[in-house]
Formats: structure tokens, sequence, C-alpha cells
């Protein structure tokens, strides 16, 4: 298997043992499930990263995270024809575009083709224990609006 990242550390023949014993384990009942239930629908396994945009780090660490995260999805992608993503926060996205254009046009490609899905579509990913009901909303309002207008959620932006 090619190393997209370029540091990985070979995989432990046990772990790729594990992996097989745990694929056939899901093929079976998987199966099982097909023949109790008619499909209906399909399963999408995809990657996801979760990143704390406010973590103990600075903001600035913060933005290279995203980036650096953000760019290895696109090589998986580049890799495997297969591999999906999904990522929130628009804020995210939004730093994204500001220090790396290039990067976030290609994620707008990716989206575009299906294979990176915007989830969520509030600003970040608000504490809802804390906040109160017009906060919330305002996430929601605001990381709707950046996706919309930058067509990042695969909705063509208004107007």
């Amino acid at each position: 298997m090619p190393d997209p990242v370029g540091h990985l550390e070979p995989m432990p023949q046990a772990t790729i043992d594990a992996i097989g014993r745990a694929r056939a384990v899901i093929a079976e009942r998987l199966a099982k499930l097909k023949a109790e239930y008619p499909p209906v629908g399909s399963l999408m396994l995809t990657g996801h990263a979760h990143i704390d945009l406010a973590w103990l780090w600075p903001v600035a660490e913060t933005r290279r995270k995203v980036r650096r995260t953000f760019s290895s999805q696109i090589r998986l992608m580049d890799l495997y024809e297969d591999f999906t993503f999904n990522q929130s926060s628009a804020q995210a996205y939004h730093w994204v575009k500001q220090d790396d254009p290039e990067l976030f046009e290609r994620i707008r490609e990716r989206v575009a083709e299906g294979r990176w899905d915007v989830v969520g579509g509030s600003w970040l990913e608000p504490d809802s224990q804390v906040t109160g009901g017009e906060a919330y909303v305002r996430q929601l309002f605001y990381g709707q609006r950046f996706f919309q207008s930058t067509s990042a959620s695969g909705t063509p932006p208004p107007g």
C-alpha cells in the first residue's frame, strides 16, 4: 500500500491479519442484513478528521493542521479513486480559502465529484449544551451562507 503522507511506519502483520478478520466479520454480518432486509439504500464508509479549532495551541497552528489534514485527504483521493472524506466547520474551509486558495479549489472539485462531503453546515461545531438558541442559529446561518457563497457544498452560489 503506498504511503500517501510519506512518513507512516509499515503496518505490522498482526494488524493486517486483524483487519482481515474484522472485514470477514463485517462481510458476514452485512450478508445476513442483506438477506433479511431488501436493499433500499447504500452504505458508505468515509474518512473524517476531528479538528478542534480552539484547542490548546495557537490559532496559527490550528490553521496549519487544517491545511495539512485537508491536503492529505486530497492526496488520498489522488491515490485511491474510491476514497471519500467528509468535514464540517465552515471556519476550517474559510481558513483554507484564505491561506491556500489552490487547495480550496481542489476541495471544491472533489465536492463536485461527490467524493468530499461537506457535513454539518455550521460555522464551527459549537457546544450545544452551553450556548443559547440564538447563538446556535447564527452558527448555522453563517456556516450555510459561507458554503453557499463559495459553492463548497456543491450548491451553486446565490445570484
